[in-house]
């Protein structure tokens, strides 16, 4: 998809105007400096780390690039080519987890980005912590098959092709965000919710997973209840790794509405 091909005109909506420029960036990797060099610092320390490391690694770093609220926390500048970047690295922290409008719009965004072939990469705050080394060595594997002359090229898909492809996906989500409404409004305990939402959608979408793999099979739901994890690294951290490892990957494709229910909950308690 390219940016030529999203057809702005007086009615658009700033949203479809920010997607188009944000793409038109993505494609040239030029820095107009009236539009995407922000000359914003980095969010938090945790960037400030992570582009320090990067940079030991020999790859520059900018942060904050984007336009019309699209910004990358992490733009990592090709040494061959400065005027291109290889990848984008979205540091996520505390903040992330706790404001629900901030992670339903990042992963909308980066659905649409790597479903047309841009390469986004995040790192959770909590795990770069603990192991910088394990979060930093994949990403500069694919920095150095990435960089130089070599170009990433994004296939290009016919424009009513595109167009089904952003229609699936911004659909998806709100079917996503109906289903979280219907369990999140609901009052009723976590061990019941969890149950619902596993039989009313997971287990609907995915009939044919056995038993013995399911996300919420009754060994992980006790390992849930017990732990609430309430993200992707507390998830690592606290739940036993032959329950993790034994479930089957498009289960896990859940585990998001899943730390949202948990969240959910837990601030229920408090308040």
């Amino acid at each position: 998809m390219g940016s030529e091909d999203i057809v702005i005109d007086p009615t658009k909506k700033r949203g479809v105007r920010a997607l188009r420029d944000f793409l038109a960036f993505c494609e040239t990797g030029i820095l107009h400096k009236t539009e995407f060099e922000t000359g914003r610092p980095p969010d938090s320390d945790f960037e400030v780390a992570v582009m320090d490391a990067l940079r030991e690694e020999g790859f520059e770093c900018m942060p904050q690039v984007g336009v019309a609220g699209f910004f990358i926390d992490v733009a990592v500048v090709d040494p061959g080519n400065p005027g291109r970047f290889l990848m984008g690295i979205e540091c996520d922290g505390a903040t992330y987890h706790s404001a629900k409008s901030a992670r339903d719009r990042d992963r909308l965004r980066q659905s649409i980005l790597e479903r047309l072939g841009w390469n986004i990469k995040r790192i959770w705050s909590t795990d770069w912590f603990k192991n910088p080394k394990a979060e930093l060595i994949p990403i500069i594997r694919v920095l150095n098959e990435l960089k130089s002359e070599k170009v990433v090229v994004v296939e290009e898909i016919p424009v009513q092709e595109e167009e089904t492809i952003i229609d699936e996906i911004v659909e998806h989500a709100e079917v996503q965000e109906e289903q979280m409404n219907f369990f999140l409004d609901v009052e009723q305990d976590l061990a019941e919710t969890l149950r619902k939402f596993d039989q009313e959608v997971i287990l609907n979408e995915l009939p044919d997973t056995p038993s013995s793999k399911r996300l919420l099979r009754p060994a992980m739901l006790e390992a849930l209840l017990e732990y609430t994890p309430t993200s992707q690294s507390e998830f690592l951290e606290l739940i036993p790794a032959y329950l993790r490892q034994s479930t089957a990957p498009e289960e896990g494709a859940y585990l998001d509405q899943v730390f949202e229910i948990i969240n959910t909950s837990l601030e229920e308690i408090e308040t």
